[in-house]
């Protein structure tokens, strides 16, 4: 399921998560003022999967254990 990024939701963010480098550019393209005090980090989780593969779950589990 694919998801537009409002300011609204970048303002309500203490850290923002991406999956790719690809997807910070985007987000650094279109919100550079918004982004400027934000922690931005990237996964580096390939996106190439399906809404709620099950795969893709465990990577995200995975890589935001430190976060959480």
């Amino acid at each position: 399921m694919r998801r537009t990024v409002s300011a609204t939701d970048i303002a309500w963010a203490d850290h923002i998560f991406v999956m790719e480098e690809k997807h910070k550019l985007r987000l650094k393209a279109a919100f550079p003022r918004a982004l400027q005090y934000k922690s931005l980090i990237v996964l580096d989780i390939p996106d190439n999967y399906h809404y709620m593969d099950a795969e893709l779950i465990e990577l995200l589990q995975q890589s935001l254990q430190d976060y959480l």
